[in-house]
């Protein structure tokens, strides 16, 4: 979904999520790109791990 769009469904997302018990939580641009360098330095860690014992 484009980043522009993400205002607009905040609401509706978040009631959706209020309804059924789920935990909800926003976060900023700056931390929502800190989440994905973290979880990607997560999952590429196995295969940096695998190519640096050779």
């Amino acid at each position: 979904m484009p980043r522009s769009a993400l205002r607009r469904t905040y609401p509706v997302v978040r009631d959706f999520c209020r309804e059924r018990g789920i935990a909800y939580v926003g976060t900023g641009v700056l931390e929502s790109y800190r989440d994905l360098a973290r979880h990607l330095d997560s999952a590429s860690r196995i295969l940096r791990e695998k190519t640096a014992t050779g």
